[in-house]
């Protein structure tokens, strides 16, 4: 066993899956380089992220109380700023901290945000003057499943002429609808194709969405928790929320129609739909109609080694 490593992190309907998705793509790397993983997470999370299960949990007051010390302690909450942060100083030889606000203080050792478009300066007096910061898309976070896909899910976008088939995700919960909201317009816009829905963990839309299918002719498939990456490498067009997950898109060539689903998501959408790397919700209708060949212009913004970077400077 190389150290002991312990991610901080809550998931819900309310607050979403993504702390938790990027924190377990480090997670993951760390258990195969023979570290003793643990999370720090309630109860609820835990049964929320049904992958959660391969891991230890651990209570968030061990953090606190000096039971679980560790090597590399690693937060991912919005809730969490400095003042806590600097609690677990005794109980953790080094603390990174993801984030993708820049809106509060943190002490940590190293900061990761993986954010398209922010700069280092944007968190230069909200971290320790040694505290080493890690900003942009360099340091984009992906599953080894979806680098599996890149190279043939590139080859499809070449040979794809029109848009046949969508895929509609709005990140591991949807407590606004927004999934049946997207249906609908994607229908209104006269689309005759495939479409698969990705449902949340637990998601409480699929009965509205399975009675609004019932009064469609299109082909329409209601996934919950699908092989993700093979579901984006047999679209031609997504149609998503403004979270992490639009990497994930971005890196295997996948045209984009994006949501914006929460506030923190707000920078985000704005960079991406200013530089024309992804399409408004008001672009549906025109995106439709679009040659496919201009809309296949996203995969040079994600190069799939972000993962390795972040390892490399957390651990040297």
């Amino acid at each position: 066993m190389n150290g002991k490593i312990i991610f901080r992190f809550d998931a819900s309907i309310i607050i979403g899956a993504g702390h938790a998705i990027r924190s377990m793509v480090l997670a993951n790397r760390f258990k195969e380089l023979d570290w003793h993983v643990r999370i720090a997470t309630n109860l609820d999370s835990y049964n929320f992220i049904p992958n959660l299960r391969f891991f230890e949990r651990i209570d968030q007051s061990n953090l606190l109380d000096g039971t679980s010390s560790c090597d590399i302690l690693v937060i991912d909450s919005y809730d969490i700023d400095e003042q806590v942060e600097a609690q677990f100083r005794k109980h953790a030889k080094k603390i990174v901290v993801i984030d993708d606000l820049a809106n509060r203080s943190h002490d940590c050792d190293i900061l990761i945000d993986q954010t398209y478009g922010r700069l280092e300066s944007d968190y230069k007096n909200l971290v320790p003057e040694n505290c080493q910061i890690l900003t942009g898309s360099n340091y984009v976070m992906l599953r080894s499943e979806f680098i599996q896909y890149r190279r043939k899910a590139l080859e499809k976008r070449k040979k794809t002429k029109i848009i046949n088939r969508v895929l509609i995700t709005m990140g591991g919960s949807d407590p606004k609808n927004y999934s049946e909201i997207a249906l609908k317009e994607l229908v209104e816009a006269g689309f005759n194709g495939e479409v698969d829905i990705v449902a949340g963990f637990k998601e409480n839309t699929i009965d509205s969405i399975n009675h609004l299918i019932k009064s469609v002719n299109n082909k329409i498939k209601v996934h919950v928790n699908p092989n993700m990456p093979k579901l984006m490498y047999e679209a031609d067009l997504s149609i998503g929320a403004s979270g992490s997950s639009v990497w994930e898109r971005c890196y295997l060539g996948l045209p984009s129609v994006l949501y914006l689903t929460a506030d923190n998501q707000n920078f985000f959408y704005q960079t991406f739909i200013n530089r024309e790397i992804c399409y408004s919700k008001n672009m549906l209708r025109t995106v439709l109609k679009t040659p496919y060949q201009l809309l296949s212009k996203v995969d040079n913004y994600c190069d799939g080694l972000g993962i390795s970077r972040v390892i490399k400077n957390i651990l040297f």
